[in-house]
C-alpha cells in the first residue's frame, strides 16, 4: 500500500446523482451521503441497504489493477480517472462503449 505521506494533493470521492440530491460514493466505507448543502442534514446509505442497491445500479464496478479493490463509479463520471481509495493508485475509466464491450 502506499504510504500516506507519500500521496500527491488530496483525493477527491466520485459523486453520484440520485432523485433528488447529489451523494458521495465512499468505496472505502461502503457508503454513499449527501454533498450537503447548509440547510439539510447528511444522509449516510449503505451500500447493502434498499436504497443504496438502487443508486448502486446507477453504477458500474472497476477494479484497481494494482491492488484489486473493487469500486463504484457513476456511470455519468466526467473525469477519465479516478483514485483507488486502497492504494491511490490512478485508474483510467472505461467509457460507454468499452462499458457495453465488457458486459458482453
Amino acid at each position: 500500500m502506499t504510504d500516506i505521506n507519500e500521496q500527491k494533493g488530496p483525493r477527491r470521492l466520485p459523486t453520484l446523482r440520485f432523485e433528488d440530491g447529489e451523494y458521495f460514493i465512499d468505496n472505502r466505507l461502503n457508503e454513499l451521503r449527501t454533498v450537503t448543502p447548509p440547510v439539510r442534514p447528511i444522509e449516510f446509505v449503505r451500500f447493502e441497504s434498499e436504497k443504496g442497491f438502487r443508486m448502486l445500479d446507477e453504477c458500474v464496478w472497476e477494479e484497481c489493477a494494482k491492488c484489486g479493490r473493487m469500486m463504484a463509479v457513476p456511470r455519468q463520471l466526467t473525469e477519465s480517472a479516478t483514485s483507488c481509495c486502497d492504494c491511490g493508485e490512478r485508474m483510467p475509466l472505461r467509457n460507454e462503449r468499452q462499458l457495453e464491450e465488457a458486459i458482453r
